[in-house]
């Protein structure tokens, strides 16, 4: 393993992460920048199986792609943003197929769910699938330090640090005209009392990175307020609905996937690969069965039509 690379600190809490981590802060920044061929070889049979579903489903049914622009809400949910990546995958293959009777207009999420679109939006799909994958390989290598839930949400919390400076520096250029007035990220602060705030303009990457990392960390001073996890203010399913009412809502709840709760906390690039697979598969199920029919909703999928009540931030049908 090459030793070259040092670590940058970011934040206040990486002063307490154990020197001893300092080669998995290395091998991270490394796989940022030249990620593993078995991350990369994953992301395109994930590309492949994504094409070869939604062209079958082209082939074999009559699916309703009429939804119009709509908003996308992401719920709260750690690595069960899988999901929801699995979900992107179809959606925007339906996109790119009839971008007239389709398109994503604007994002909101907590945690988790607001961390993953806006990685897609500034980074792209295939970029975002590979550092997660990539980042799922991290368990194997260093088993310790992922031992049990306590220190592996600590070091993710870590890493993801690292890794969003990286990236808002890397994508400087394209902050504002990827992100804005597109993403809305919850955030939970106290000014002085809790709140909820919708971070949707991004201005530099130093602002950008905080208001990544406080809708999905314990603690982030932002903008002059210290801020938590966006899922606290984001009501009972941690979904900050758009409550403008300007169009239809597509909402996706990742606390409904099935998979087991220890991977909120900690993955591996093998149930990271079949949560992404599932995320496909139930987007596939929810197009065939109609979309914008109320009885296609599940725990995890649902549909809230423009000018429905979202009170509490959930769709009252």
């Amino acid at each position: 393993m090459e030793e070259d690379l040092v670590p940058v600190a970011t934040a206040a809490t990486d002063a307490k992460v154990r020197v001893t981590d300092a080669k998995a802060d290395q091998q991270w920044m490394k796989w940022l920048t030249t990620p593993p061929l078995e991350a990369i070889n994953n992301t395109n049979t994930l590309n492949a199986l994504a094409d070869e579903k939604f062209q079958r489903l082209l082939q074999n049914h009559t699916f309703h792609t009429g939804m119009g622009e709509i908003d996308v809400v992401v719920s709260g949910g750690g690595n069960y943003d899988a999901y929801y990546m699995g979900i992107h995958m179809i959606l925007e293959r339906l996109e790119k197929y009839n971008s007239t009777l389709f398109h994503r207009n604007r994002y909101a999420g907590a945690s988790a769910g607001g961390m993953m679109p806006f990685e897609f939006l500034l980074k792209g799909t295939n970029t975002t699938i590979v550092e997660h994958m990539t980042y799922g390989l991290m368990s194997s290598m260093f088993p310790s330090d992922y031992s049990n839930s306590l220190s592996a949400s600590a070091m993710q919390d870590h890493h993801w640090r690292l890794m969003s400076t990286w990236m808002t520096n890397k994508y400087n250029s394209t902050l504002a005209t990827a992100l804005d007035s597109k993403m809305f990220l919850a955030l939970s602060c106290l000014d002085p009392f809790p709140k909820q705030v919708m971070v949707s303009s991004f201005t530099s990457p130093k602002q950008a990175q905080s208001a990544f990392m406080a809708t999905g960390t314990v603690y982030e001073w932002y903008d002059g307020m210290p801020c938590s996890d966006g899922g606290a203010m984001s009501g009972s399913n941690m979904t900050p609905l758009f409550r403008d009412n300007a169009r239809s809502q597509l909402i996706v709840n990742l606390m409904e996937t099935g998979f087991p709760s220890s991977m909120i906390f900690r993955y591996n690039d093998t149930i990271y690969y079949d949560l992404i697979t599932k995320g496909q598969d139930d987007m596939i199920e929810f197009l065939k069965c109609g979309a914008t029919d109320s009885r296609c909703a599940t725990k995890s999928i649902e549909w809230c039509p423009k000018g429905k009540a979202t009170q509490g931030q959930v769709c009252k049908l």
